[in-house]
């Protein structure tokens, strides 16, 4: 009983391995034919600039890794004399648009503070730390254009956008 126990899995076994063994004649006719069909598409590499190098005439420039000052130049400098209003002591990735009311035919937004007070602000108020004035508010859209130096130390403006949002 034992013997027949033994050679029933090995009789199993022989012919499950002999399925295995079929004449694949038909797949390795179909990968070689596949294969000689099948071309390398290579783009040629971008001709070589060659490169220039640039003389540093140490007297004539700057040093590039010394301390350098950047001096603020005073073209389309904001007015840093003018009383600073509430909302321009917060960053303005602080401040969340959580509304608009209607006042007469004016669009007021409402704005969230990080202390979680409310201010109503309209066109030409400002805000934010880098003297950040409203040009235009839409119902969900708040426009302001802010005054930073760049790194020549002259000022630039730049447009940003606060959206409405209804999460704190």
């Amino acid at each position: 009983m034992k013997k027949l126990a033994t050679a029933i899995p090995m009789i199993v076994t022989t012919f499950l391995l002999t399925g295995c063994l079929s004449n694949n004649d038909d797949l390795n006719e179909w990968m070689t034919h596949e294969a000689e069909q099948m071309k390398g598409k290579v783009t040629p590499l971008p001709a070589v600039k060659p490169f220039t190098p640039t003389e540093y005439m140490a007297r004539e420039m700057n040093d590039p890794f010394g301390p350098q000052k950047v001096l603020k130049t005073t073209a389309n400098a904001p007015d840093e004399k003018r009383k600073k209003e509430y909302l321009e002591s917060f960053p303005l990735d602080r401040l969340l648009m959580v509304g608009t009311i209607q006042k007469k035919s004016d669009l007021w937004a409402l704005i969230q503070s990080p202390d979680l007070t409310i201010s109503m602000v309209k066109t030409g108020d400002y805000l934010g730390q880098n003297f950040g004035k409203v040009t235009e508010i839409k119902d969900n859209l708040l426009k302001i254009k802010e005054s930073v130096l760049d790194t020549q130390g002259d000022w630039v403006d730049r447009e940003v956008d606060i959206n409405i949002t209804s999460r704190r």
